[in-house]
């Protein structure tokens, strides 16, 4: 380890484990030993140097060393290596200089205490801990004094005058951009932390004529306002405790929050900043001027209107179903009017409430953030202004007629599809209603369950426009969508299909069907050699039908089919033709036999004759054969009362084109 600090050839300082010089290359071992020769017998040390090229040779009474020439302006090299190893300069860019007498030179003599800095090391430390105490001082009263950012009040805020002379309106507001500008330049801001902060480029350029305040920008404008501010990073913390809920910012005009209303120019306005001071402090920032005056300017001449005015409601109709109508012909041609609901216009009765709307056209809203209040605009050259953009106003409904109620359920009955035990409400019928409920009221059927005797159906009937317009009322209560509703229960008329119970009792009551049937056979038979499937021999001129049984068939799927039952008939049937009588077998069956309010009931086709099939057969045998084959799927009924047989021809003029039968006569139902 070095004894001595300082070169005592140039004054260099020495490290401890230094070799070398690093200011002129002497060798440190040489110079500790020079010193301690002096302090033996203060006898200088002789130094001789001797050139060669560019090896240098000093020799000295205790040691000698080779080293490299000391640094002059060019050529020389850091030393490197082992202690002791020979230093070379680079060829040609050394040249050897005449010792000069003095301090440091090759043969002067060096004692103990000649170095400067030795004898003022005491002194040089005192400056230097001076000097450190006056640096650490500086940058204490630079942060007690000198580290806030200074803001004036008047630079975070935007003062709008909007409206008309005597009726202008002062807003305030924090001169800032929506929220969701900042929560962009926060990702920003985390992108910085990755070192992409730039991705979105430089905002320096930007010609905003709508500019926020300095303090409230992004990017770059805001590092620049932030002057306190060590980075962007920290210019963004600043200006976001700025907009933090902690710092309490609340804008006051004269003493109060929201605006100032009834301005003329000139008018001073009083603007106060209210805010968090110590949270603003922690976070390095000072609001200045807080409180200030602004004078009203550029409000326009023009004049304050009523909305309402001139504008009425006229109510015309019955009471009940009253219709009201804007009257707004005198009213201002800038604004507009409509009502606020009209789903109750024509059911209005005397006393209910109408609101209507009125709404500047075209205005300028005095507060952007308040969209309901003040406006102005201008229009046919002339400036107007309102305390609110939009305003409500209620009338009374009143004058309209008394009204006549009706009982609109009067007369009505329930059709029915199918029949007990299959019953099903299918429709309101009117044809015994007063005209007015024929064709002003609907009726609908709720109930869809099927029916059986006492049940109830519920019906609902709405009165249209027409019934109330002609001064009419139904009697009762409608409910809440305005239905009218009654119950109806399924009586003992109600219709029912023939059963093994009432058919013997019921079954003449089908007769009329029955020879409506023979004779459209008849009619269709006429003048043809076959019908339905029976051969005649000739062309037939007459047929006539003996009835010899009864019977019910009931369905055995009753329940997943449109056919629930037939009766039906067997027949001898003598047939005429023109070469002779020939005698055949029918079978003749009615769909779907009902009884109603104790008359018979079938299905009937399109030409409003009962829907029926029919077999004629050569033997009787077949007859059989056929209900036989039809009992697989229906449970087949012998009505043993049955009417008494009766034999009548049955003639016909018609004539018919010669052809093949078919087995039905009329198209069976599914």
């Amino acid at each position: 380890m070095n004894t001595i600090k300082f070169c005592l050839k140039c004054g260099h300082p020495v490290g401890p484990e230094d070799k070398f010089c690093l200011g002129c290359g002497a060798n440190i071992a040489e110079m500790q030993a020079q010193q301690s020769a002096g302090a033996a017998g203060d006898q200088p040390v002789q130094n001789t140097m001797n050139t060669q090229n560019t090896q240098n040779t000093v020799n000295t009474q205790n040691t000698q060393n080779t080293f490299q020439q000391p640094q002059q302006p060019q050529g020389f090299q850091q030393p490197q290596g082992q202690p002791g190893a020979a230093f070379q300069p680079q060829q040609n860019n050394f040249y050897a200089a005449q010792p000069q007498a003095g301090f440091g030179a090759p043969g002067a003599a060096v004692k103990k205490g000649d170095s400067w800095f030795a004898k003022n090391l005491k002194l040089i430390i005192i400056i230097a801990a001076a000097l450190v105490l006056c640096i650490v001082g500086f940058f204490v009263i630079k942060h007690i004094f000198f580290r806030f950012q200074k803001i004036d009040a008047k630079d975070l805020i935007k003062v709008e005058f909007k409206g008309i002379e005597s009726a202008g309106v002062a807003t305030a507001k924090l001169n800032k951009y929506p929220d969701s500008v900042y929560a962009a330049d926060g990702l920003t801001s985390a992108l910085d932390d990755y070192g992409l902060g730039n991705l979105g480029g430089d905002d320096d350029d930007d010609d905003d004529k709508n500019a926020v305040s300095p303090y409230f920008e992004v990017g770059k404008k805001l590092e620049n306002a932030f002057s306190k501010a060590g980075d962007a990073k920290e210019a963004r913390k600043m200006r976001d405790a700025l907009l933090s809920e902690n710092a309490g910012l609340k804008i006051l005009i004269n003493g109060e929050e929201g605006n100032a209303k009834g301005l003329k120019n000139g008018d001073k306005v009083t603007i106060k900043l209210e805010f968090n001071e110590s949270y603003l402090k922690d976070n390095n920032i000072k609001i200045e001027n807080a409180e200030y005056e602004v004078e009203a300017e550029g409000l326009k001449t023009g004049t304050k209107v009523d909305l309402f005015k001139d504008v009425d409601v006229k109510f015309t109709g019955n009471d009940g179903s009253g219709y009201a109508q804007l009257d707004t012909e005198n009213a201002q041609p800038f604004v507009r009017y409509t009502f606020k609901d009209t789903s109750s216009n024509r059911k209005l009765k005397n006393g209910d409430k109408m609101i209507v709307v009125a709404r500047l056209r075209g205005a300028t809203l005095v507060d952007e953030s308040d969209p309901t209040g003040a406006a102005f605009l201008e229009y046919d050259g002339n400036y107007y202004t309102a305390e609110k953009i939009t305003e409500e106003k209620e009338f009374t409904v009143s004058g309209l007629k008394e009204m006549t109620k009706v009982d609109i359920f009067e007369g009505i009955k329930i059709e029915y599809r199918y029949a007990t035990p299959y019953l099903r409400a299918y429709k309101v019928n009117t044809d015994n209603c007063p005209d007015i409920v024929k064709n002003g009221v609907r009726f609908y059927i709720e109930t869809t369950d099927i029916l059986k005797i006492g049940d109830k159906i519920k019906v609902k009937a709405y009165p249209k426009n027409s019934f109330t317009e002609a001064g009419n009322v139904p009697d009762g209560t409608p409910d809440e969508d305005g239905y009218y509703v009654k119950e109806i229960e399924v009586g003992e008329d109600a219709p029912a299909y023939l059963t093994k119970e009432t058919a013997p009792a019921n079954s003449a009551k089908f007769n009329a069907f029955f020879e409506a049937a023979t004779k459209d056979i008849t009619t269709k038979g006429t003048d043809r050699t076959y019908i339905s499937g029976f051969s005649a021999g000739g062309k037939i001129t007459a047929m006539a039908f003996k009835e010899t049984k009864t019977y019910l068939m009931e369905n055995n799927e009753a329940s997943t089919s449109s056919t629930k039952a037939y009766i039906a008939k067997t027949y001898t049937v003598t047939v005429t033709t023109d070469k002779g009588t020939k005698t055949a077998y029918g079978l003749i069956q009615l769909r779907n036999p009902i009884i109603e309010g104790g008359e018979a009931k079938v299905d009937m086709s399109d030409d409003d004759k009962p829907s029926y099939t029919a077999y004629i057969y050569e033997k009787e045998e077949n007859v059989k054969s056929r209900l036989e084959n039809l009992n697989r799927n229906y449970s087949l009924i012998d009505v043993a009362a049955a009417p008494a047989n009766t034999e009548k021809p049955a003639e016909t003029t018609t004539k018919a084109e010669d052809k093949k039968p078919e087995e039905t006569t009329t198209t069976k139902a599914a």
